[in-house]
Order: C-alpha cells, then sequence, then structure tokens
C-alpha cells in the first residue's frame, strides 16, 4: 500500500470511528473515492452522513438501489438527484408503491420527450403524470395526449401547452368533453370559429364560454336574439359595448325572453 493509499485508508477510519455524525459528514465531503462513498453510504448509521455520501456517487445502479431501500427519505432523493439514467429514472417514476415526491423528482431528472410520454402513460399518479406533461415540449405528443388521455385533467394540461392553433381548434371543436372544450375556448382567436361555436356547441357553458371571447357587437345581438339558453343570452348583452343597440333591438322584438334580459342590462347601463 503507497502513501496515498494509506492516507485516503486512513481517513475512511477516521469516518467509521468519528462518534460526531456532523464531523463526520465533514469528512465524506472531502472523500472522491466512489468505493470510499459507496461504503459509508451502506454502513454508516446516521441519515445524514449516508445523504452526503450519496451525493457524491456517480454509481447508477448503486444510486438506483439506495433509492429503493434506504429507510430515510432524504438519502433517498439524494440518490435520485444524482440518477442520470433515464430508464431507471422512469422505472422510479411509474412505481405505484414509490413516494410522491420521489417519483417527481425523478421526471424532473427526465428530458427525453418520449421517455416522459411513456411516464404519461404508465404512471399510476395522475400528479406524477401531470409532472410529465408539463415538461413535454413536442407539438406531437402534446396533441396526442390532448386528445386521447382517457383523464380530462391530463388533456387540460397538454391543451395549455400547445401553440398550434390548428390543433386547438381541432379540440375545441371534436373533444367529447364539454369542460375540456369550454376551457380550449380560451386558446382559441379565430373571430369565426368563436361564432360558429357559440351557435352550435351543444352545451350552453361551452356557447356561453365562447361568447366571453367575442368582442363583435353585431355578432353578440345576434348571440343573445337567438340562442335559447337564458345565461347564454345574458352573457353575449353584457358583452354588448354599444347600449344603444340593445335599445333599438328592444324595440323592434317580440321575444319575451330576449326584452326581460335586454330591460334589466339597459336598466344597469342607465343607472351605471
Amino acid at each position: 500500500m503507497n502513501e496515498q493509499q494509506k492516507a485516503k485508508r486512513k481517513l475512511i477510519e477516521k469516518v467509521l470511528k468519528e462518534p460526531d455524525y456532523l464531523l463526520r459528514a465533514d469528512i465524506v465531503k472531502q472523500l472522491t473515492d466512489q468505493n470510499d462513498l459507496i461504503e459509508i453510504a451502506e454502513t454508516d448509521p446516521d441519515c445524514y452522513v449516508r445523504q452526503v455520501a450519496v451525493s457524491k456517487i456517480n454509481e447508477q445502479s448503486f444510486l438506483e438501489k439506495i433509492s429503493k431501500t434506504d429507510v430515510d427519505y432524504y438519502v433517498r432523493l439524494a440518490a435520485v438527484k444524482n440518477i442520470s439514467d433515464e430508464n431507471i429514472l422512469k422505472k422510479i417514476a411509474i412505481n405505484p408503491d414509490e413516494d410522491f415526491f420521489i417519483s417527481r423528482e425523478a421526471v424532473k431528472k427526465i428530458n427525453t420527450q418520449e421517455v416522459l410520454w411513456e411516464i404519461v402513460h404508465k404512471a399510476p399518479d395522475t400528479d406524477i403524470k401531470r409532472a410529465a406533461v408539463n415538461l413535454i415540449e413536442k407539438p406531437g405528443l402534446l396533441q396526442k395526449i390532448a386528445e386521447s388521455d382517457i383523464d380530462f385533467y391530463i388533456r387540460l394540461d397538454a391543451i395549455k401547452r400547445i401553440k398550434d392553433a390548428s390543433a386547438i381548434e381541432n379540440i375545441v371543436q371534436n373533444d367529447p368533453d364539454y369542460y375540456v372544450r369550454a376551457v380550449t375556448i380560451q386558446f382559441v382567436e379565430n373571430p369565426e370559429l368563436l361564432f360558429h361555436i357559440a351557435q352550435n356547441d351543444p352545451d350552453y357553458y361551452v356557447r356561453e364560454q365562447a361568447v366571453n371571447n367575442i368582442n363583435d357587437d353585431n355578432r353578440l345581438l345576434k348571440i343573445a336574439q337567438t340562442d335559447n339558453d337564458i345565461f347564454v343570452r345574458k352573457a353575449a348583452l353584457e358583452k354588448i359595448s354599444n347600449p344603444e343597440m340593445i335599445k333599438n333591438a328592444l324595440k323592434v322584438s317580440n321575444d319575451a325572453l330576449f326584452r326581460k334580459i335586454a330591460k334589466q342590462i339597459i336598466k344597469k347601463s342607465d343607472s351605471d
């Protein structure tokens, strides 16, 4: 054993014999040899000392083992933070028995889009799936999730990240979930499509959300005069910026519901 090896062994023995865990941790911070760090991570009785050792280890298979077996949460978390192998990280993320925060940390370490996509489809925890969706950048993957995931919360998260207007327009017109369509309306910029949705969507709530994004008084008046839902009509009348238009429409309207809502809107406008 040469002098360098003797000095290193002496340092290791000092770690093993030092009763004060903080002093042991300070000594561990000076170590660089992976085998020595692994020995300490496996044997030291104090979780903080093990955590310090693990934070300096790069051996992926050992880190995977520690992330599953160490009794202390912070030691397991330190192991995950040092894992770079995305296959290992994926296994941690989709493990149904894993702690949520450990799984989420694993997801945060992943950069490969297709691995994140796998997690969205395989993770048993909705919040882990959502964490993966929020890291996906590829438009095609986001669109697939937005259109087909069985969990509408996951679809909504994907929709919020989609930049492609045509993809958004496809979802707002075709998604079977009324709430997904209603939320997606907020991302539609095409005034023609907004007007079409406001007139034709089978759900009153979706039509109302479309109305809230229309700024054309003539179109709003038409909706207020023809929709079969009182809330949609009221939303349309309240959006009209020109009160004279409402007054003129009221003079010639025989629609009792329209007249009732219009009078309320005019009364409020006059009082303001």
